[in-house]
């Protein structure tokens, strides 16, 4: 049972950056954000691309979506202060060129090379992956069985696909069968309806074919599982019906008293203890086995 202070575990459920089948490359070029501090770091360590020739072919999928990372800085009106009017300029038709030679290294991507490349692919170009096959439509040249092949393999991707929206439209069905069974479907939905957003929330996008019932019952197949965070069965209990999810009594009720019952439990393991004792204790492990993990050892809470 996984009881996580609150703080921290509804921050960061959609965060998905622990990929443990996809090497990392800390020299490689970046962009999370127009208003990241890391940027400028990011820009130094792509200036020399930038300052080159680009290649007339590029056959490593990393090398293309580096070019995307730096052209998004460019787009964005992000330079280094040391570039003078001409370095910017320049810069800017490179950026020009960068998109040219994406859209047609991701346009040769189908069925019969899509499982290799999308296995190449370093730990931080995952999401830039995602999201050039969606904005660029380039999921039409991707069967619904390579889809499944890919989530089978690394089920947490889930978490970033969902965040593409015509993605989800096209494998809609796909998609739909995958949440069905996926043991932290319930933390989506609850993320999606329930969950206040901050500044740089993404918004969540469902199959259209996940009905009503069928997100009730993955709500009670959760409580049911054994491995739930209290925070989101407290959720549970709480929710608000909406015209698009539900949650009847019968679940609230269960959901209330597993809540009520694993609590009492964890204060129970705490016993007669005079002192008071509380901590977070945060780490990364390199080749875990889920996206995230909780544990509770009294008031200490240890989540990788």
């Amino acid at each position: 049972m996984r009881a996580i202070t609150a703080i921290f575990v509804l921050s960061v459920t959609l965060y998905t950056t622990q990929i443990d089948m996809h090497n990392r490359d800390l020299n490689r070029v970046e962009f999370f954000s127009k208003e990241d501090m890391a940027g400028p770091h990011h820009l130094s360590k792509g200036e020399h691309i930038l300052r080159n020739e680009t290649k007339s072919d590029y056959d490593d999928i990393n090398d293309v979506l580096e070019l995307y990372n730096i052209k998004k800085y460019i787009d964005n009106g992000l330079f280094l202060k040391s570039w003078n009017s001409d370095d910017v300029l320049d810069f800017k038709k490179k950026a020009i060129e960068y998109g040219r030679i994406v859209g047609q290294f991701m346009s040769a991507i189908n069925d019969k090379n899509v499982i290799p490349y999308f296995n190449q692919i370093l730990h931080g170009y995952i999401d830039s992956f995602w999201e050039v096959t969606n904005n660029q439509k380039y999921f039409k040249q991707i069967s619904p069985l390579q889809i499944t092949s890919i989530l089978s393999n690394e089920p947490h991707l889930i978490h970033t696909i969902i965040l593409h929206k015509d993605i989800v439209a096209h494998y809609n069905n796909v998609i739909r069968d995958f949440l069905l069974t996926y043991s932290q479907s319930a933390e989506i939905l609850l993320s999606a309806y329930e969950v206040k957003r901050d500044f740089n929330h993404k918004e969540i996008f469902l199959p259209r074919s996940l009905s009503i019932q069928d997100k009730e019952n993955i709500i009670s197949n959760y409580l049911d599982s054994g491995d739930v965070n209290l925070n989101y069965v407290e959720l549970i209990q709480n929710a608000r019906n909406k015209n698009d999810f539900k949650i009847s009594d019968k679940i609230r009720l269960k959901a209330k008293r597993l809540h009520k019952s694993e609590t009492e439990k964890i204060f129970e393991e705490r016993g007669n203890n005079s002192g008071l004792k509380y901590g977070v204790s945060i780490s990364f492990p390199e080749k875990a086995p889920k996206i995230k993990e909780g544990s509770l050892d009294n008031l200490d809470a240890y989540y990788s």
